[in-house]
């Protein structure tokens, strides 16, 4: 039986709808169902992406110049707000990028 994350790409562009969403399809991600964890979303348990994964798409898509600026932002908060909830991936995010993370390191060490 294949995973729930062996599908082929639903459409031939970048981003794609897929059940009423938006998704980016782009083989820099190609890796990640194969380090997916399983946890439970709203009462379902599936394979969502590792921390590490997680963290790695985030730092793309926040220097992704293609993306809105907004959407970037939003990027980075995400990446503020996983680092203040798991300070193990402080390493992840390089120093400098998120003046609040910075912060964070200091009050870590």
């Amino acid at each position: 039986m294949s995973s729930p994350l062996d599908f082929p790409s639903p459409c031939p562009s970048a981003v794609c709808p897929f059940e009423g969403r938006w998704v980016t399809v782009n083989d820099r991600y190609a890796t990640f169902p194969a380090r997916a964890v399983e946890a439970e979303l709203f009462g379902v348990r599936l394979p969502v992406a590792a921390l590490d994964d997680l963290v790695r798409g985030k730092l793309w898509a926040a220097a992704d110049p293609a993306r809105r600026a907004t959407k970037r932002q939003k990027d980075r908060l995400d990446l503020t707000r996983l680092a203040e909830s798991h300070p193990s991936i402080l390493p992840l995010i390089p120093m400098g990028l998120i003046p609040e993370v910075d912060q964070l390191r200091t009050a870590v060490t």
